[in-house]
């Protein structure tokens, strides 16, 4: 089971969500930044971190991580506010 986890930078005072057990994660390490919004209003940046998934996989595992938010919040998931009400 996919799980999502709020953690503030204690020196920055950054607050990234860090996603773990997602299925195809292998090794990487998966976090959500909050952002500017874009032209379509998402607050969300997925990074990812991993030296063994190349780009294209990389680029799946955002779309992993999207779904994971989806099917946890009943919904897609745009804002940080939403963000941090579905890991709750």
């Amino acid at each position: 089971m996919t799980t999502f986890a709020k953690w503030t930078h204690p020196t920055t005072g950054q607050v990234r969500v860090y996603i773990n057990n997602l299925p195809t994660q292998g090794h990487a390490k998966i976090w959500i930044e909050r952002q500017a919004p874009d032209s379509f209003g998402d607050e969300l940046s997925i990074r990812i971190n991993s030296q063994t998934h190349n780009r294209s996989e990389a680029a799946n595992l955002v779309n992993d991580v999207e779904r994971a938010l989806t099917a946890a919040a009943g919904h897609r998931v745009k804002t940080w506010a939403d963000l941090l009400t579905t890991i709750k």
